[in-house]
């Protein structure tokens, strides 16, 4: 008997991709506390992680958003480098205190989601900069897994990649 790949779910699962942000208007604290609306926590997660010099990211935040046990892991050209919340928090203090990132901005360029039930994917292009006006220091993509229990999307997984030598982040997903 021949086996094909089976139907496709057609109500459950959908694709939204979207050239949805600009960067002066990411990295902006969200008015509302919500953990159940996807775009809620995925601009949540960026805020976080930005801060003005003197300043800390929100770890708070961050500990709210990321599921005990989050793995995350930066690849850039000079590797792969694996952490937990705490580790990479550790990090990130590391180099705030060494004086090597005394502010940082982070700005979501476009995103694409899938969507299957209470799992999601979001692979989300962004740019970093010291401040929120200044310069554009580099660019990356996080691939970013979520999971919704108990009426709240969490961050079980986040990958990302800089730009380098060899990788170029397109201007948009499809084009």
């Amino acid at each position: 008997m021949k086996k094909g790949p089976g139907p496709r779910p057609t109500s459950s699962f959908f694709t939204r991709t979207s050239n949805l942000f600009h960067p002066s208007d990411t990295c902006g604290r969200p008015t509302t506390n919500t953990m159940t609306d996807l775009d809620t926590i995925i601009a949540r997660m960026y805020a976080g992680f930005c801060f003005e010099a003197g300043q800390r990211p929100d770890w708070k935040t961050q500990d709210e958003i990321f599921a005990p046990g989050a793995r995350m892991v930066r690849v850039n050209d000079d590797g792969v480098f694996a952490f937990d919340l705490g580790s990479f928090r550790r990090d990130f203090d590391r180099m705030i205190d060494s004086g090597e990132m005394p502010s940082f901005w982070e700005g979501e360029l476009w995103r694409e989601t899938h969507l299957f039930g209470d799992v999601a994917h979001v692979l989300s292009a962004y740019e970093m900069r010291r401040s929120r006006g200044g310069e554009v220091l580099n660019r990356a993509v996080k691939s970013i897994q979520l999971f919704k229990q108990d009426g709240r999307w969490r961050v079980s997984a986040m990958i990302w990649r800089r730009e380098g030598r060899e990788v170029r982040i397109p201007e948009a997903v499809g084009h």
